[in-house]
């Protein structure tokens, strides 16, 4: 630096040293006096003063517009900078190298900077279109940069994208919303008979529905509306339509005459029932007397799975009326009507009649069962089958008496009468049921604590007290001994003489078989001193009777015991053949 300086004073000696001499050999050759000299000599250092002053001044200028451009740029570099969301430390300033080139380079940031702004202006700009278009159609609302915000960051170019693809699920949706609303509209139309030109709103869907069509909550509302009321038209067509198809129905039934047949749910399939009813009708009054009898018989079928008495059918006195009539027929409609409407309203606590009603039907046939021995006879498991459905029904009878009481109490408080069945309430008839059953079982309870007693010995008889005098075998039979005998000495002794017959050896599985027959036919040995009494216990009239020759004792005897007593004969007989 001071080297270049000091070669400029050098060159601007030199130059002044030269150019001075020069001037001061023509002012000599030209003969100007001295004052003249000193004067041409003070210009010429005014001269080069000014010049020299005008020349500092204007770099001087340039510096300063150097450094106020260098201010202005870091100014926008600055604002821009967070306008962007650039990071402080992604750029810095130049040391060292000068005003010119640091208003340079920041004149390069800046440059970048806004062609990096106008790009972001541009893309929000495109998307803030696809916005504004989308909220005009769909009128909602628009999104908005923050107060203050001039340039989007990428974080709100982002949440704008984020804001448009939700419009334009919201488009879609209403779209198909409308396109569904449009679909059911014109099937209701047809049903209904009505004309889409009719309605305003149905015209300018049917006319302009495309992807520019504006899908505002309003007109979804307006569809909506529309769809309801002719929903409701339509339903009211179709259930008149099932009406006259059920009236038609029942007066081809009482005629006893084929149905036409009318099929569709729409205006046109009303109109046509309309005038078959008309002509079904016409043909009713022709036929009064077959009609009003086959009323009746419908009456009687209700009566019955309604459970009505005599004295409540008599309430109906035109049913015994000959007198066929308009009126008559009319009165059997009615009451046909009514007796329909009672059937439907108790159908449900019906049915559960009849389901408790299986069910206890099933529980007294196993009560029943349950008092019969041989049913022990059984063989493949039947027994076992037979318990389990018993198990079955005392476990499903509780369950369905306890509903069906919820049933008859919620119907006699909605209805505010007693359900009855056959002129009786049914929950009287349940109780009934239970405590008739609870009687029988009582009675045998003490039938059997009867027959368990002792009973009173004869007067002036001293028979010996013998333990089957008044119980049942462990075999399955009555013994009952008419007249107390002995055996003979001789019987005894050839008894006495038996050989015990050989048994051949058992594996293990055939020797839990025989245990278990065992079980069932085990008997204990009668003692031949024993006396029973006379009729003393009760005798089986539907088994067979037998009698051994050595004693007055009638024998009721099982299959079981009647193959081990032949069993035994034949042993006896061989051994005295031996």
């Amino acid at each position: 630096m001071s080297g270049d300086l000091n070669s400029l004073l050098q060159n601007l000696t030199r130059t002044i040293e030269v150019q001075v001499s020069d001037l001061w050999s023509l002012w000599s050759d030209m003969g100007l006096a001295s004052d003249i000299k000193k004067s041409r000599i003070d210009t010429l250092v005014s001269e080069v003063e000014n010049l020299l002053t005008a020349m500092v001044g204007e770099e001087r200028h340039f510096v300063q517009e150097l450094e106020d451009s260098i201010t202005d740029y870091r100014e926008n570099i600055q604002r821009l900078s967070e306008q962007l969301k650039v990071m402080p430390g992604t750029w810095e300033e130049p040391k060292g190298s000068g005003l010119i080139r640091l208003a340079d380079d920041l004149y390069a940031r800046v440059q970048y900077l806004e062609i990096k702004r106008d790009k972001a202006m541009e893309q929000f700009n495109k998307i803030r279109a696809r916005e504004q278009r989308l909220c005009e159609m769909l009128e909602a609302e628009s999104y908005e940069l923050p107060p203050g915000v001039f340039i989007p960051s990428p974080q709100q170019v982002a949440e704008l994208e984020a804001h448009v693809n939700k419009l334009l699920l919201i488009k879609d949706n209403r779209l198909q919303q409308v396109t569904a609303l449009k679909e059911e509209i014109v099937q209701l139309l047809d049903i209904t008979g009505k004309d889409s030109s009719d309605f305003t709103v149905i015209h300018n869907l049917t006319v302009n529905l495309d992807s520019s069509f504006i899908v505002t909550p309003i007109k979804i509302g307006e569809l909506t509306t529309l769809r309801d009321r002719l929903k409701l038209e339509a339903n009211n067509i179709s259930e008149e339509i099932k009406s006259l198809r059920m009236r038609i129905s029942n007066i081809c039934a009482q005629l006893n005459v084929p149905q036409t047949q009318i099929e569709g749910e729409n205006h046109i399939s009303l109109d046509a029932l309309k005038k078959e009813l008309l002509r079904c009708e016409e043909l009713r009054s022709q036929n009064l007397g077959k009609v009003i009898i086959s009323i009746r018989e419908m009456i009687v079928k209700l009566w019955d799975v309604c459970h009505y008495t005599e004295e409540q059918r008599g309430l109906f006195t035109p049913f015994s009326s000959t007198d066929y009539s308009d009126d008559l027929l009319e009165l059997h409609e009615l009451e046909h009507k009514r007796l329909t409407v009672r059937y439907e309203n108790s159908k449900e606590v019906l049915s559960a009649i009849a389901h408790r009603s299986s069910l206890w039907q099933q529980h007294l046939e196993f009560m029943e069962k349950a008092r019969d021995p041989r049913r022990f006879q059984n063989r493949g498991g039947q027994l076992l089958q037979e318990q389990k459905r018993q198990k079955k029904v005392e476990r499903d009878l509780p369950r369905a008496e306890s509903d069906l009481k919820i049933l008859i109490s919620k119907w006699e408080e909605r209805f505010q009468e007693i359900f009855r069945i056959d002129g009786k309430p049914y929950l009287e008839i349940m109780e009934a049921e239970h405590e008739d059953v609870e009687r029988r079982k009582e009675n045998e309870r003490q039938l059997k604590q009867q027959l368990k007693r002792k009973p009173a010995t004869p007067p002036g008889h001293h028979a010996k007290k013998s333990k089957f005098s008044n119980c049942s075998s462990r075999y399955g039979m009555s013994v009952i001994q008419s007249t107390p005998q002995k055996t003979p000495l001789v019987n005894r002794q050839i008894l006495n003489t038996f050989p015990k017959p050989k048994v051949p050896k058992l594996s293990n599985k055939q020797q839990q078989a025989a245990k278990i027959k065992r079980k069932s036919i085990r008997m204990k040995p009668l003692r031949r001193s024993t006396r029973l009494q006379k009729n003393l216990l009760p005798v089986n009239e539907n088994v067979s009777v037998f009698q051994p020759h050595t004693t007055n004792i009638t024998i009721e005897p099982t299959l079981d015991y009647m193959v081990f007593t032949a069993g035994a004969s034949k042993t006896a007989q061989s051994s005295l053949l031996i």
